[in-house]
């Protein structure tokens, strides 16, 4: 049985389509652990796979900044790479000990998580097999 660790941006339309995959890796008798924020805890569960929690920074200051339209709207996704580079700043302490002690076989994380291309938990692992979770070709 391999052990699958899944690092998510707690957001609906980033974990919501990962949940199938989740549930089908646990039907096949795989151990599944899932990092996200309390909110995601009992979908995340329902699954069957382990739910780890942490808190978000990210989350907070999303509803401002996606609401409204236009020009004003473009310039306030400008402040996106910012948001996530303080995410992972704040993540990163809480979660990384905790993955290190769980010694996955794969690491999966969204293409927003941690920093996008460079992510310091996949690094910092013990040479786990790691893949961005992306829905671009």
């Amino acid at each position: 049985m391999a052990k699958y660790v899944f690092l998510n941006v707690p957001a609906h339309g980033h974990i919501n389509p990962t949940i199938a995959v989740v549930r089908e890796l646990v039907a096949r008798g795989e151990n599944v652990i899932y990092y996200a924020t309390e909110e995601f805890r009992v979908l995340i569960e329902s699954t069957g796979a382990t739910f780890r929690g942490y808190e978000s920074k990210f989350m907070h200051s999303m509803g401002s900044m996606i609401s409204g339209s236009g020009q004003d709207l473009m310039r306030r996704m400008r402040g996106m790479p910012a948001r996530v580079l303080e995410e992972s700043e704040a993540t990163i302490p809480q979660i990384l000990g905790q993955i290190r002690a769980e010694q996955p076989d794969y690491i999966l994380y969204d293409m927003m998580c941690l920093g996008q291309d460079h992510c310091p938990v996949v690094e910092d692992s013990r040479d786990p097999v790691a893949t961005k979770l992306c829905d671009e070709p």
